[in-house]
C-alpha cells in the first residue's frame, strides 16, 4: 500500500497544463500592459512638461512683444521732436500728433509729454473713444481731460484738476534722473477699471538740457486677455507674479486688485491671497525657487507647475507660473489602460500577443512623439511629428504639431520686430550724427563770417569819415547826409558783427571751469559799466548773499553785463534805472534774479520769449539807444552752455521786469 496524497483529489492533465499556460499568458499580458503603460504615462509626462515650458515661453515671447513697443513709440516720438516734426511749444500740434498715434498703434493706451515747466499734453483711449489730455500750456496749471472733436478739439469736459504739475508725477522724474526709457511701478487707474504701467523717457538737447518727457501708458488686462485666450482649448492655469509676488496678470477671469470701496482704496492682490486655490498651492510650494517644475495637489487633483522668469527691462523682473491639471494629460490613458486590461481579461488567449503588439506600437508612437518634444526644447521648432492611428495619440500629436506652428511663427515674428528695431536704432544714430555735425559746421560758419567781415566794415566806415573831411563846403547837404548814411549804417553793421563774433565765441575760448565768484562777477561788470551808469544815474544793489560755483568766468560776466546793460538802457525817460540783484539757492541750483524798473513789457505778445532769439528787437532801431539784438541771444547761449534756463517775467508796461536765470549745482561735466 502507498502512503502518502492517496486522499487528496487529482487534477486532469488537461487541467494541469491549461490553468499554469493561462496564468502564465495572464501575467505576461498583465506585465506586457502595465509596462506599455508605464513608459506611456513618463513618455506623456515628458510631453507635457515640454508642453508647459512651451506655454511658458510663448508667454515670455508675447511679454517681450507686449513691452517692446511702448520704448520703439517713445524713440519715434523722440525723434519726430527733436527733428522738429512736430514743435516742442505748440501744443495743439502735439495734441492732434497723439491723437493720431492712438489710431495706429493698438495696444497702447495713451501718449502724452510733459514740460520743464510743468505742464502738460497727450492723448489716449477710453472704451473705445479717443480723448484728450493736459494743461493749457507749458507751464504748470489747470488740467483738463475731454473727448475728441474734429480737428482734435476738446469736446466737452470728462474730468479736471485745479492744479496740476507734470514735475511732480513719478513718471516725470523717474525719466529726468536716468537716462534713456524708464518703467513705472504697477500701479490701479483711478476710475478702478484696470492696472496700467508707464514708460517715459527724457528729451534733452545738445547741451543735455531737458525739454520734456515722453510716456505712454499701457493697460496690464491686455496680458490677461492673451492668457485667456491661450487656455481656451488648453486647460490649467496660467498666471503672472513680480518680485513682491503680487498679480500682474492671470488666465482667471477674477481681476488682479480688488477695486475701492468707500474709503477705502484699492489695492493689488498678492497670488498666495487670491482666493483661487491653484494659486495660492503654487506660491506655497514655489518658496524661493525662482524657475523650474514641481508638483502640488489640490483637493486629491494633482497639478503641474512650471516656473518661468521674465526680465523685460530694469524693473520689471515677473515670474511666469503654468499649471496643469495632471489628468488632462493622463485621464485618456488610464481609460485605454482600464480597457485593454478588460479585453485581456476577455481573451485570455490572445493576451500575450495583442499585448506585446499594442505595447510596441505605443512605445514608438510616444517615444516619437517625445523625441519631437525634445527637438522643439532644443530650438528645432521645424520640426514635425507624424500622426499615429490611436486616437488620443493622433489628437496629441496633432496638439504638438499645432503648438510647434504657433511657436515657429512667434520666432518668426519676433526676428522681424527685431530686424526693424535695429533698422530704426541705425536711421536714428545716423540722423543724430548729421545734426551734430550741421551745428558744428554752423557755429564755425558764424565766427569766421563775423571775423572777415569785421575789417571791410573799418574800411567802410574810416573811408566815409575821411571823405567827409576832405570834402567839407564842396559837397551838398544832401551828400554829406547819404556819407553820414554809410558811416551809421557801417557803425551798425560792425556793431552787429560784433555781437555776433561775442556770440560765436561762447564756449570757444578754451577757458576751463573755475572757482567763481559771482560777487566779484557783479564788480567787474559794474566797473565796465559806470559810464552807462552816470549817464543816467543808474544804481545796482546786491540784495542778498552771492555764492561761489564752478563756472566759466568770462562766460558769467558776459552774461551779468548783458543782463544789467539791458536793465540801463530800457528805462524809463523820467526814472533813474534801479537794478536789484538777488539769489537764492533751490532743489536743482541757484536760482538768480535781476530786476529793474524799466519800460517793462506788454502781456500777451509773447515778448518773454522773442526777446532771447538772435536778432530779435521789440523796439524801432532809433529808440532806446538802437541795439542789435543779440546780447539777450548771448545769455540764453550761455546759461544754457551751463546747464540752466533763463526765462523774463514782467507785471505789465512801464512797471518793470525781471530776469531770471538759474544754474545747476553741480554744474555740468566741464
Amino acid at each position: 500500500m502507498i502512503a502518502g496524497n492517496i486522499d487528496k483529489p487529482l487534477r486532469s492533465l488537461r487541467a494541469a497544463l491549461l490553468v499554469p499556460a493561462v496564468a502564465l499568458n495572464l501575467l505576461a499580458g498583465l506585465g506586457a500592459a502595465v509596462l506599455a503603460f508605464g513608459n506611456a504615462r513618463d513618455s506623456v509626462t515628458l510631453l507635457s512638461s515640454h508642453l508647459h515650458r512651451e506655454i511658458a515661453q510663448r508667454v515670455v515671447q508675447k511679454l517681450d512683444s507686449f513691452l517692446s513697443r511702448p520704448p520703439r513709440l517713445l524713440l519715434t516720438h523722440a525723434a519726430t521732436l527733436e527733428t522738429g516734426q512736430i514743435p516742442f511749444d505748440d501744443p495743439v500740434a502735439l495734441r492732434r500728433y497723439f491723437a493720431r498715434q492712438i489710431s495706429i498703434h493698438d495696444g497702447i493706451n495713451s501718449h502724452y509729454l510733459g514740460w520743464p515747466q510743468g505742464g502738460m499734453v497727450g492723448a489716449g483711449t477710453e472704451d473705445g473713444k479717443t480723448y484728450i489730455t493736459g494743461t493749457n500750456g507749458p507751464e504748470a496749471g489747470e488740467w483738463r481731460k475731454s473727448w475728441v472733436g474734429p480737428d482734435s478739439t476738446a469736446v466737452g469736459t470728462i474730468s479736471a484738476l485745479p492744479t496740476f504739475d507734470a514735475r511732480q508725477r513719478p513718471w516725470f522724474k523717474r525719466a529726468q534722473e536716468a537716462h534713456g526709457v524708464v518703467w513705472s511701478d504697477i500701479y490701479i487707474l483711478f476710475t478702478g477699471q484696470d492696472m496700467a504701467l508707464t514708460a517715459s523717457m527724457a528729451i534733452r538737447d545738445d547741451q543735455n538740457t531737458l525739454r520734456g518727457v515722453i510716456a505712454t501708458d499701457t493697460f496690464l488686462s491686455r496680458i490677461g486677455e492673451f492668457l485667456r485666450e491661450i487656455h481656451q482649448n488648453q486647460p490649467g492655469l496660467t498666471f503672472i507674479v513680480d518680485d513682491s509676488e503680487q498679480l500682474v496678470a492671470s488666465s482667471s477671469p477674477e481681476p488682479p486688485f480688488i477695486p475701492a470701496a468707500g474709503t477705502t482704496p484699492a489695492r493689488r492682490i498678492t497670488a498666495a491671497t487670491s482666493g483661487n486655490a491653484v494659486m495660492e498651492a503654487a506660491m506655497a510650494a514655489l518658496s524661493a525657487q525662482s524657475s523650474g517644475q514641481y508638483m502640488i495637489t489640490v483637493a486629491g487633483n494633482r497639478h503641474a507647475i512650471v516656473v518661468q522668469p521674465y526680465v523685460g527691462a530694469p524693473g520689471l523682473s515677473w515670474r511666469v507660473l503654468v499649471a496643469v491639471p495632471e489628468d488632462t494629460y493622463l485621464g485618456s490613458l488610464d481609460a485605454a489602460n482600464l480597457r485593454t486590461m478588460l479585453l485581456i481579461a476577455a481573451t485570455l488567449c490572445l493576451t500575450a500577443g495583442l499585448g506585446l503588439w499594442l505595447a510596441h506600437g505605443l512605445n514608438r508612437s510616444i517615444t516619437a512623439i517625445g523625441a519631437g518634444a525634445q527637438a522643439i526644447s532644443e530650438g528645432q521648432l521645424e520640426h514635425r511629428v507624424a500622426v499615429p492611428t490611436v486616437a488620443e495619440l493622433a489628437e496629441l500629436a496633432h496638439s504638438f504639431n499645432r503648438m510647434a506652428d504657433a511657436l515657429q511663427q512667434a520666432r518668426n515674428e519676433q526676428a522681424r520686430h527685431m530686424a526693424e528695431i535695429t533698422r530704426a536704432e541705425g536711421d536714428l544714430r545716423h540722423k543724430n550724427e548729421e545734426l551734430e555735425r550741421s551745428n558744428a559746421e554752423l557755429e564755425y560758419f558764424a565766427y569766421v563770417a563775423s571775423h572777415d567781415l569785421r575789417e571791410p566794415l573799418r574800411n567802410v566806415t574810416s573811408y566815409s569819415t575821411l571823405l567827409g573831411k576832405r570834402l567839407e563846403g564842396r559837397i551838398s547837404d544832401d551828400e554829406k547826409e547819404f556819407l553820414g548814411f554809410i558811416h551809421d549804417g557801417g557803425l551798425r553793421m560792425d556793431a552787429l558783427v560784433r555781437d555776433l563774433l561775442d556770440f560765436a565765441r561762447v564756449g570757444r575760448h578754451g577757458e576751463s571751469m573755475a572757482e567763481t565768484d559771482f560777487a566779484e562777477v557783479i564788480e567787474t561788470a559794474r566797473i565796465n559799466l559806470r559810464v552807462q551808469m552816470q549817464e543816467c544815474g543808474g544804481t545796482i544793489t546786491v540784495t542778498t548773499a552771492l555764492p561761489v560755483l564752478r563756472a566759466y568766468r568770462r562766460d558769467m560776466v558776459s552774461l551779468i553785463q548783458n543782463l544789467l546793460a539791458n536793465a540801463l538802457k530800457y528805462r524809463q525817460s523820467d526814472v533813474a534805472p534801479a537794478i536789484t540783484v538777488a539769489c537764492r539757492r533751490d532743489e536743482e541750483g541757484w536760482h538768480f534774479t535781476i530786476t529793474d524798473n524799466g519800460i517793462g513789457l506788454v502781456p500777451g505778445l509773447d515778448y518773454e520769449e522773442r526777446i532771447f532769439r538772435l536778432f530779435q528787437r521789440l523796439h524801432q532801431r532809433d529808440q532806446f539807444g538802437g541795439g542789435t539784438g543779440v546780447g539777450l541771444a548771448i545769455c540764453k547761449k550761455v546759461v544754457e552752455r551751463h546747464g540752466g534756463c533763463i526765462w523774463v517775467t514782467s507785471p505789465g508796461p512801464n512797471q518793470g521786469a525781471t530776469l531770471h536765470f538759474s544754474l545747476p549745482d553741480p554744474p555740468p561735466a566741464d
